[in-house]
């Protein structure tokens, strides 16, 4: 609903902003009514409208601070969960899986606890722990390129998908079904730029 609207707001430009208040209104009213209805162990407000989502950025940010530079490697917030979550009893991860990990604990027990996700539910923090600030600068500066490269060329317009995609991943997470979308509106560049003859 937030990627639609805010690339219905792109695409419409200044001459309808008028429209963007009540839609956004719209859209919050709706997002209100179908996110708190669903009790989630009473939560405050801002934690049943994102799904607690508040939570796995906070974890998230724990992580980046451990390792800002490099990250923890793919499906980074997998890894950096039990080394935030249960640092105070934490000796060493044993296993990681998809939905649970083991680990020792200082006295040397092992024991299996449960993964909440294996993704922060966010572009930016996912990506950032997954290959740290050195890896997500360069991918920030490659979209910013890349769109900026789209509104430059005829097929302007077409970067309200990449618009759009920012705006979906800021609460959810990059994945095949629709990541490839993206990068293949984005590519239209290419299609503008003159085709020169080879001759053999």
């Amino acid at each position: 609903m937030l990627a639609l609207m805010v690339a219905t707001a792109y695409l419409l430009g200044r001459s309808h902003y008028k429209l963007l208040v009540p839609s956004a209104l719209a859209c919050l009213v709706v997002v209100g009514i179908t996110t708190t209805t669903r009790h989630l162990d009473k939560l405050p407000v801002i934690k049943q409208i994102t799904s607690d989502r508040v939570h796995l950025w906070e974890v998230s940010q724990r992580g980046i601070d451990k390792r800002p530079l490099l990250g923890w490697g793919m499906d980074g917030f997998g890894a950096a969960y039990p080394e935030v979550q249960y640092r105070k009893k934490l000796a060493k991860v044993i296993r990681l899986d998809d939905f649970t990990f083991d680990y020792q604990d200082k006295n040397g027990q092992l024991i299996t606890a449960q993964l909440p996700t294996v993704k922060a539910h966010n572009l930016i923090l996912d990506t950032t722990l997954s290959v740290g600030l050195l890896g997500m600068l360069p991918y920030l500066a490659l979209l910013a390129f890349c769109i900026w490269q789209v509104i430059k060329s005829p097929y302007r317009g077409i970067e309200a998908v990449a618009i759009a995609y920012l705006a979906f991943t800021f609460t959810w997470f990059e994945c095949a079904q629709f990541t490839h979308l993206v990068w293949w509106s984005l590519s239209f560049k290419g299609m503008s730029l003159p085709r020169e003859k080879i001759v053999p």
